[in-house]
């Protein structure tokens, strides 16, 4: 049928200089017809086992995903525990007229994605966004309140080049 099942996905094998043979096992969890789950060991020979995991849900008025990975005692990083966390949520509110939409990325160190990246644009991230924001929109007016920062993953910026934040901005 073409009814979405449970099972295992095709496993993705590699090697490199630094972390050795490295192999990957996705899962696919159907949870129900608005909620699923990826969960992704991944064995690498010279660090140990990241766990892999997206979450992701659809609703009418809401949707969104969370991503966590975690390495326990990256043996490369004197046992040091590594991890990345991405939260987005996108809710619709007020019969329509309202909206929040969340932002939430995270990262243990600096350099976790040049140690464990998958793409190009992983590997070259400099800044990791939290962002909050709810407008309103109705016939007479428009108010949008957005709350952001950012979290520097790039070592090589000067104090001057952080990013900015608005704690709050508000536009009526």
């Amino acid at each position: 049928t073409k009814k979405r099942k449970s099972g295992f996905l095709a496993p993705v094998f590699g090697t490199s200089n630094e972390s050795g043979f490295d192999t990957q096992i996705p899962y696919y969890w159907n949870i129900a017809p608005t909620k699923d789950a990826t969960i992704s060991p991944r064995f690498m020979q010279d660090r140990g086992v990241l766990v892999d995991t997206e979450y992701r849900y659809l609703n009418p008025d809401y949707a969104g995903s969370i991503d966590l990975e975690y390495l326990a005692g990256d043996k490369l990083k004197d046992k040091q525990d590594r991890s990345y966390v991405r939260a987005e949520h996108h809710h619709r509110l007020l019969q329509n007229r309202g909206r929040l939409d969340i932002l939430f990325a995270n990262l243990s160190d600096d350099q976790y994605f040049q140690d464990f990246g998958t793409t190009i644009g992983q590997s070259s991230q400099s800044f990791m966004d939290r962002r909050a924001e709810f407008t309103y929109d109705s016939e007479s007016y428009y108010i949008s309140v957005l709350t952001q920062a950012y979290q520097s993953v790039n070592r090589s910026l000067p104090a001057g080049a952080k990013p900015y934040q608005l704690l709050p901005k508000v536009d009526f």
